[in-house]
């Protein structure tokens, strides 16, 4: 990803792009693009790390309660995922769970 100054001079090389004639300008054009690509990619990380966070805080906190003896520890991890609506469906058993997990990463 471009760093903020990079993207400040894509900015700048676009605008004099744009007034310079036409071939130019869709070079211009295409710079936009990319700079509006990297901003959107940025913002979606951005998303992804704010998610991980509170997955992360919440699988600690339940950890804890568990270690507490808390009557319901994995009340943290339920609430971020319901709120998610990524709870898993009634009747689905733990190695059903990780095996669609294999499935779907990479």
């Amino acid at each position: 990803m471009l760093t903020h100054d990079e993207l400040a001079v894509i900015r700048g090389l676009v605008l004099g792009a744009q007034h310079a004639g036409a071939p130019l300008a869709a070079a211009g054009y295409s710079l936009a693009a990319l700079v509006n690509d990297d901003e959107e990619a940025r913002h979606r990380l951005d998303l992804l790390h704010a998610e991980h966070r509170e997955l992360l805080t919440a699988s600690r906190a339940a950890v804890a309660a568990a270690r507490d003896g808390a009557e319901d520890p994995l009340i943290f991890v339920r609430d971020v995922l319901a709120k998610r609506g990524q709870l898993p469906p009634a009747g689905m058993r733990p190695p059903q769970i990780l095996a669609l997990a294999e499935v779907v990463s990479p």
